[in-house]
């Protein structure tokens, strides 16, 4: 079931996309340090005056042909676009990637976090539907054991051996026993619905399990002690390390700012290429090919808004990491909270399951007791109907507790930071 679960929850799998999309954005960051590569054909006529750098105007009429790595290369001028051509700041050659490794880890991280909480919803969600499911097959035993009740009661008034009164009282037990299991018939019909829908499945078809799978489940021993556990929890937890590695990008991103004015960007190009052209000032309107290789590079220091752009971007990125440290120190707390309470109800419920167990024995053994003694018109029909609602309460208490420990279990286990087990 957790294996269906795991294939098909359509929160799981937006979970593993947002993985693949912060994959793809740290596999562009760096594809961003190899060169873009450029090749073209570019013409260029001119008609008519133009000025030189003395100021002069004169008639000059050109045509201008370029074709190879790059495009546009007129006149003495380097090629307009180079062929093969980077522009990219020195910090963030280095920078960049890092951040986009920190993003990607923090969203894997992310992605078994959602795939735990979900699987646990779906643990869950199933001891829910064993537990209606167990209770209904429970009230149908005592529902056959208080038909049989009814039986006697009803002959012992008949022969006038009993109250009349003692009869009805049995048949309106029997009648209001009938109606919760009605109602607990349309709240699991609601449980299966839930799980259904949770594992994929078709929610109008019901789901039903074996009450036999019901037994107490220990996935972590709860005499464990708990200042031992909260350690193993903040070890194990990926919701730890989504919080980390999103502080580890934030100070990335600070530092980013902080080298940004000091470190230069590059812009550099490479073209390789062949030129033809002419004019009125030769004899021909387009000489033969020859071919040009042109090189550039330069490094630019940048100061936005005469300084203050940077400053405020560092400004802005040191909030930032401080919001990313609160954010830690919460999901630290939270997850403390989540072990410590998961921890006391595994204890809670354990106990209450021996003390059922315990209750339950002594109800059966009164409750046959009582049975043999009104079987033999000794006992009264008052204390058989006491015993019988005290062994119905003591079984639907053993599967309550049971249920309940089993829940505090599978949330201990993910507070600690493991994957719910799927045996079921």
């Amino acid at each position: 079931m957790l294996q269906l679960a795991g294939v098909d929850n359509p929160t799981i799998q937006i979970a593993r996309e947002i993985v693949n999309e912060a994959y793809a954005n740290l596999q562009a960051s760096k594809a961003q340090l190899l060169p873009n590569l450029t090749a073209g054909v570019g013409i260029d006529l001119h008609y008519g005056v133009l000025q030189r750098s003395s100021g002069l105007i004169y008639d000059a009429d050109r045509q201008n042909l370029y074709m190879g790595n790059g495009a546009y290369a007129i006149g003495a001028g380097t090629v307009g676009i180079p062929g093969v051509h980077i522009v990219y700041p020195v910090g963030d050659m280095y920078l960049e990637p890092r951040a986009r490794s920190e993003t990607f880890a923090a969203r894997s991280a992310e992605a078994i976090a959602v795939q735990n909480n979900m699987l646990l919803e779906v643990s869950l969600a199933f001891w829910d539907l064993l537990g209606y499911e167990s209770r209904i097959a429970s009230l149908i035993q005592s529902q056959g054991d208080l038909s049989e009740i009814v039986r006697i009661t009803s002959s012992y008034a008949q022969a006038r051996q009993g109250r009349l009164a003692d009869a009805q009282r049995a048949e309106v037990n029997s009648r209001l026993l009938d109606k919760r299991i009605r109602d607990l018939k349309g709240e699991a019909g609601a449980a299966s619905a839930r799980l259904a829908g949770l594992i994929n499945l078709d929610p109008s078809e019901p789901l039903h399990l074996d009450t036999q799978l019901l037994i107490p489940l220990t996935l972590v021993d709860e005499k464990a002690k708990l200042e031992e556990l909260i350690p193993r929890a903040l070890a194990n937890r990926p919701e730890i390390k989504v919080r980390t590695n999103e502080l580890a990008e934030t100070k990335t991103r600070l530092r980013q700012e902080q080298v940004r004015p000091w470190l230069p960007t590059i812009f550099a190009g490479l073209s390789n290429g062949a030129i033809t052209g002419g004019g009125d000032r030769v004899s021909y309107s387009y000489s033969r090919l020859d071919g040009r290789v042109d090189f550039d590079v330069a490094a630019v220091w940048t100061l936005q808004n005469a300084g203050m752009g940077n400053r405020t971007l560092m400004q802005r990125n040191m909030s930032v990491v401080s919001q990313a440290v609160s954010r830690l120190n919460a999901t630290i707390d939270q997850i403390r909270t989540e072990v410590s309470e998961a921890y006391a109800s595994a204890v809670a419920a354990k106990i209450r399951i021996e003390q059922a167990q315990l209750q339950l024995k002594i109800s059966e053994e009164g409750f046959r007791a009582e049975y043999l003694r009104i079987r033999q018109a000794i006992g009264l029909p008052i204390e058989i109907l006491d015993s019988q609602k005290q062994l119905m309460d003591a079984r639907e208490e053993l599967i309550q507790a049971t249920i309940d420990y089993n829940r505090a279990q599978f949330q201990l286990q993910v507070s600690l930071g493991f994957q719910p087990p799927s045996s079921h």
